[in-house]
């Protein structure tokens, strides 16, 4: 450590090509998140992720909204959706740095040789827009 400096140190960041093994230990919601990653001191640490891509409907809408409870239901049911797919299982992701609450953005893979996301196959399936929240 005694040789790094400013300039030839790197920044710790999520962002890669590269898809890592990883575990989805909870689901908040439709694109929300939390996941175990193997670090390379070799300890498990947990993140919080947001799938890139879409926006989910929000399980806490704000109370003035007046489709409340059609908001409340359609997100129960994406998040069923994504909960079915991946809670408890090993997955890969491919992260592409954070996002502006700090959460990492990241996509889902079943397999480390899919090609279609997990993001992907919630999108289709529940006709969600693409958005670019970097």
């Amino acid at each position: 450590m005694e040789d790094c400096t400013a300039d030839n140190t790197p920044f710790f960041t999520f962002n890669s090509p590269h898809k890592i093994k990883c575990k989805v230990v909870s689901v908040y919601d439709g694109d929300t998140c939390n996941i175990v990653l193997k670090h390379d001191c070799g300890n498990y640490y947990q993140w919080k992720v947001r799938l890139f891509g879409y926006n989910a409907p929000e399980i806490r809408p704000l109370l003035k909204e007046e489709n409340r409870d059609d908001i409340i239901k359609n997100a129960k049911e994406v998040r069923d959706f994504l909960m079915e797919l991946v809670l408890g299982k090993i997955l890969f992701i491919k992260c592409s740095g954070n996002g502006k609450y700090g959460r990492v953005l990241g996509e889902l893979y079943l397999n480390e040789d899919d090609e279609e996301s997990v993001n992907k196959v919630v999108m289709d399936k529940f006709n969600l827009e693409f958005v670019d929240y970097k």
